[in-house]
């Protein structure tokens, strides 16, 4: 019986310090006006601009660039990059692109996107790890949303 309970007790130590690989948090987000333009392609006539459209994060204001190109990570574990606020194309449109933070941390963020025409959208992030269990909520202007997140603008160009 001392076996067993040993062989337990060393099992759940092991299980306690292993640590887990978690894949960096990121920002998808899609914009469109309310009649469903893309309002981030930068060949429509519904683009808002680039001017003074940025992310502040952690008291740093991102302003929005265009991806040169990624470069491959060679370690085991991910280290997560800044990147800063991206604008990217994919099949569903274009999008901004934000990260990346580390998905090994607790997160309490708070986003403040800032549009050309001055008005703000406010993100928040909260994200609890417990033993590799992981715990997150995303919210828009207060209303609770999920990666991707699509924001309506009524006031786009």
């Amino acid at each position: 019986m001392k076996t067993l309970r040993f062989a337990f007790a060393a099992l759940l130590g092991l299980f306690l310090l292993t640590s887990c690989d978690f894949y960096p948090v990121t920002l998808t987000i899609y914009a469109e006006d309310s009649q469903g333009h893309d309002i981030l392609d930068p060949t429509s006539p519904y683009f808002v601009g680039y001017d003074g459209l940025y992310l502040y994060y952690d008291n740093v204001q991102y302003d929005v660039i265009l991806p040169k190109g990624e470069e491959a990570v060679s370690t085991k574990v991910y280290a997560p990059q800044m990147f800063g606020l991206q604008l990217r194309k994919s099949d569903a449109g274009w999008y901004l692109y934000f990260g990346e933070l580390d998905g090994a941390k607790d997160h309490n963020d708070a986003f403040a996107l800032h549009w050309p025409d001055d008005s703000l959208d406010w993100i928040h992030y909260r994200r609890f790890l417990l033993m590799g269990i992981v715990d997150e909520t995303w919210k828009l202007n207060g209303k609770r949303t999920s990666m991707p997140m699509t924001i309506v603008k009524t006031s786009a160009k």
